[in-house]
């Protein structure tokens, strides 16, 4: 339970820094799946696709915003820039 907790956490603040870089289609899934918390199965209901596409294309999207952060590092520099507030 932790473990999805902070997946989820994870690919929300990913989410939040590298928003722009994703087309629509993407974005609309993202949204629904972890910030709407839809299934897996509402969500191919809602875009008239399978389960399975819908899987696949978080996937997708989980790995692009994953590449997105090792090259840019949004979201650790953040992390960064918190500690150093805090310390302050």
């Amino acid at each position: 339970m932790i473990k999805l907790l902070e997946k989820t956490t994870t690919f929300n603040l990913l989410y939040d820094f590298y928003r722009p870089l994703l087309n629509e289609k993407q974005r609309m899934v993202m949204e629904l799946y972890y910030i709407e918390d839809w299934s897996l199965a509402e969500i191919a209901e809602h875009f008239s696709i399978t389960r399975q596409a819908v899987h696949d294309r978080i996937k997708r999207v989980e790995k692009e915003l994953t590449v997105y952060e090792a090259a840019l590092r949004l979201s650790e520099k953040h992390d960064q820039r918190k500690e150093l507030v805090a310390q302050v």
